[in-house]
């Protein structure tokens, strides 16, 4: 009862400053997200903890890739094995990487094989408007795989006639290129994005005496994209196209001792909407994609040994919005998904990975208001020919106090349906897998003061039927079970020519079954960023740290890691109305900090110090 009243007079007393005229101008922000409830809505009034990244947030640092841009603002812990184009995990809420959903433009990218997003070389940042951030399970709008939250990167549209050229040289031999050109008329809009990354990277392991495979080649990435629109009077439609290519070596730590690899990968995305305002009321979307995923793996260039892996997804998502009397909203649609998978390597093993997979869902969300109340139920219902049916459902209760202040509490469940590789993978798989479940519980606030904001939640949830492998013979099994609490903290404050904010999670990740912190997810972890704009010139620091973790326990003993601190500085000139110069140091101190490898024996060495300096100039 304490506590209670201690919260209940603390956010009273929050509500009587933010109504003081004399101490805030009322400076609240009007930003729209779509994630959150698949139809644009006001950031500030969306039931939930959504955190935006902002173009000028992405163009401040050029060195950053999503992995770091994640970590550094949305209260998402991010490990990556070595240097930038390293395979890069995400973790949200506690939940595993291949509990949160990844989607480009709403068309998820999570690949089929494992079920994961390889968000280190899908996309390239110069071509991100803004990435959306939905912590906690959404699965009854998105399907699987939204148990942790959901990443929705939404790219640039261009509008206005212009020409952009950018340019980036750093340390370990990086360097990056760009040419865009956007153009736009009254009804016609489009753009050809063409680029490339490249990096020499840095030793993955630590100690030196482990780094006897330096890399050959380096890691590089070509990418290029393309995008056409058309808007009419009541009918708009949009027609995109983006490719990645490249390379990436690393070290194969389930070898003894490691050895290294090399990872050659193509990935494509090809997306047509249409969507049309039928009636004063009712709005529709059809949304068709095809995404594919191609790796070929092996121990290095020249080796005959190669395993090849190849991911294909078509989809078809039909979505209806409809506004109805009394304030209410009824968004309802369906969505096909047509998966295939192929597997080339060295075995003798029946090759049955390469089975289709065919899914079809339906869902519903229905949104009432009635005075400061408002009330969400959402639902979904998926069919697939190899795991069966599954259902999830969502309730969301949310109570505007006063304006810009409110209080909501939810209960959903999710789940992330097996990948095909856990299936099917010859010699180490499970085709009588069941889907991981999840039921999970949510209260938060959400407040502005002007031009200080700050939001809170506190959650919990439970997941069941969680697939690992253990020894000694490594199948898979539906036989984890987790507990995931914690209570996340977003802060921003305005003023003059500041911008502060922070990012805090306190939380605990239980693993049931093994009785263990669930590894790499730190219990305590924290991300400052502040940015001060005079006359020409911004400069931003961020501060990222998390406390102590361990390595995976169900291989071999767990290895404790240290917690660790990271500062990034970034500084950017406006030289010209054209012309922008940005330099960059990542990890200002040079500290040094431990992950594991997915060894009892060895870590890897993260992120050293580098610099970076880049151009872009627009005409």
């Amino acid at each position: 009862m304490k506590s209670y009243r201690t919260g209940f007079t603390g956010h009273l007393g929050l509500l009587l400053l933010c109504a003081s005229p004399h101490l805030w101008a009322d400076s609240s922000s009007e930003e729209m997200v779509v994630t959150p409830s698949r139809t644009a809505e006001p950031l500030q009034t969306s039931l939930g903890q959504t955190t935006v990244i902002t173009a000028a947030q992405i163009a401040q640092d050029p060195s950053a890739d999503l992995g770091q841009l994640l970590s550094g603002y949305a209260n998402v812990d991010v490990v990556r094995s070595g240097g930038p184009g390293a395979q890069t995990s995400i973790f949200m809420r506690g939940a595993n990487s291949n509990q949160t959903l990844v989607m480009v433009n709403g068309v998820p990218i999570n690949n089929g094989t494992l079920g994961l997003a390889d968000i280190q070389y899908w996309l390239n940042t110069q071509d991100i408007d803004h990435i959306e951030v939905v912590r906690g399970a959404h699965a009854s709008l998105y399907g699987s795989g939204a148990l942790g939250g959901v990443i929705n990167i939404i790219t640039r549209q261009p509008h206005d006639n212009s020409t952009e050229v950018s340019g980036a040289w750093g340390s370990e031999k990086t360097y990056q290129s760009n040419l865009r050109q956007n153009f736009s008329s009254s009804n016609l809009h489009g753009s050809l994005s063409v680029g490339n990354n490249n990096t020499q990277g840095y030793p993955m392991f630590y100690p030196a005496s482990s780094n006897g495979y330096p890399p050959t080649s380096g890691n590089f990435d070509r990418h290029g994209s393309t995008e056409l629109g058309w808007t009419g009077n009541s009918w708009d439609v949009e027609a995109s196209y983006q490719e990645n290519r490249g390379r990436n070596q690393f070290m194969d730590t389930f070898s003894t001792p490691p050895i290294p690899n090399v990872l050659d990968f193509e990935n494509r995305t090809g997306i047509l909407q249409l969507q049309g305002q039928l009636t004063s009321d009712w709005n529709t979307r059809l949304l068709t994609s095809r995404t594919t995923d191609l790796s070929n793996q092996r121990p290095d260039t020249n080796s005959p040994y190669t395993q090849i892996f190849e991911s294909a997804e078509n989809r078809v998502d039909w979505q209806n919005t409809f506004n109805l009397p009394g304030r209410q909203q009824l968004i309802a649609g369906s969505t096909y998904t047509d998966q295939s998978n192929q597997f080339t390597g060295v075995t003798t093993t029946p090759l049955l990975l390469n089975q289709p997979l065919h899914n079809w869902a339906g869902y519903a969300e229905d949104t009432w208001h009635y005075h400061a109340l408002e009330i969400k139920a959402a639902g979904r219902y998926e069919a697939d020919n190899v795991w069966g049916n599954h259902q999830t459902n969502d309730f969301t209760l949310g109570y505007n106090l006063a304006k810009h202040h409110s209080l909501y509490f939810n209960r959903s469940t999710a789940f992330r349906a097996p990948a095909t590789e856990e299936l099917y993978y010859p010699g180490a798989s499970n085709p009588l897998l069941k889907p991981e479940t999840s039921v999970g519980y949510e209260a938060g606030s959400k407040n502005v003061c002007g031009p200080f904001e700050i939001n809170m939640d506190v959650f919990r949830t439970l997941v069941s039927n969680m697939i690992i492998s253990p020894p000694p013979n490594y199948l898979p099994y539906n036989i984890q079970n987790a507990y995931l609490r914690g209570i996340d903290v977003h802060t921003d404050l305005h003023v003059n020519n500041w911008a502060i904010g922070a990012d805090a999670t306190v939380g605990r990740y239980t693993d049931l079954s093994y009785h263990q912190d669930l590894p790499e997810r730190p219990r305590r972890s924290l991300s400052l960023h502040s940015t001060y704009i005079y006359k020409n010139f911004s400069t931003q620091i961020n501060w990222q740290s998390a406390s102590t973790s361990q390595t995976t326990y169900i291989y071999g003993p767990p290895i404790s890691l240290p917690g660790y601190g990271v500062i990034n500085l970034s500084t950017t000139w406006t030289a010209a109305s054209w012309l922008k110069i940005t330099g960059s140091i990542d990890n200002l101190a040079n500290h040094v900090y431990y992950l594991n490898a997915n060894s009892t024996t060895q870590y890897y060495l993260a992120q050293p110090r580098q610099y970076m300096l880049s151009m872009n100039a627009k005409f």
